[in-house]
């Protein structure tokens, strides 16, 4: 990045899963199926991942379902089950002691770093309700969370990003999208006019439309802070 595009830089956008945080634990598809055969529901492991699938990327974001409640509610409309509080009950039991998400070490001093000099955003589709509380006090150092329930989009849209750059008070030219997915965080992004930066945690290969290519976020630092990131 030159010099007079680190100065034309507004918005730094950063994907969630896997690029701020990742599940060190995660519940299984059987678990959630024993529930509900337990509770006399003839469900199948196939049959529940569609259904969730399908709510993940089109309900819920198109309706802007605010709550996991809600959320289950619409996976059962689709699986023509008629649920019980208890069931609800149930499952939030077994997805909060199941599921386990931490935030890469790195992180804070990142964003408290970035914040001073950018408007900040979140990039996915994973619900604001599961993704704020993930964040916790981080969640203030940034603008905009794009979510899909926030958004009204699944990730992927071409009006997602767009929207999100809006939102930051940036154009695409002036915004920067940190990610670890090549289709939806360098390839779609690049499409569309913004820098991007392949966040390869594990070595994973070139991106050849990536404008740059990290292991850690820390390296943004020294790419984008004036005297890059010293004190």
């Amino acid at each position: 990045m030159t010099h007079m595009e680190r100065d034309d830089l507004r918005a730094v956008i950063f994907d969630f899963h896997a690029t701020l945080a990742y599940k060190e634990k995660s519940v299984a598809t059987r678990d959630v199926i024993n529930v509900l055969q337990t509770a006399g529901y003839d469900v199948g492991p196939q049959e529940w991942e569609a259904a969730y699938r399908f709510v993940f990327f089109i309900d819920y974001p198109r309706e802007r379902i605010g709550g996991w409640k809600e959320y289950r509610a619409k996976v059962f409309e689709h699986l023509g089950i008629d649920h019980t509080e208890r069931l609800h009950e149930e499952l939030d039991q077994l997805f909060l002691q199941g599921n386990v998400w931490k935030m890469y070490p790195e992180v804070p001093g990142v964003l408290k770093a970035l914040s001073d000099h950018f408007r900040l955003g979140v990039a996915t589709t994973i619900p604001s309700f599961q993704v704020i509380p993930i964040l916790g006090d981080l969640a203030s150092s940034f603008s905009f969370i794009g979510t899909g329930d926030t958004v009204g989009k699944a990730k992927g849209s071409r009006s997602f990003y767009l929207t999100i750059a809006e939102k930051l008070g940036a154009e695409p030219n002036e915004s920067l999208i940190v990610g670890d997915d090549v289709l939806l965080d360098i390839q779609i992004p690049h499409s569309l006019g913004f820098h991007t930066i392949q966040l390869a945690r594990n070595n994973e290969p070139q991106c050849e439309v990536a404008d740059f290519r990290f292991s850690s976020l820390e390296e943004i630092l020294a790419l984008v802070l004036p005297g890059g990131g010293s004190d």
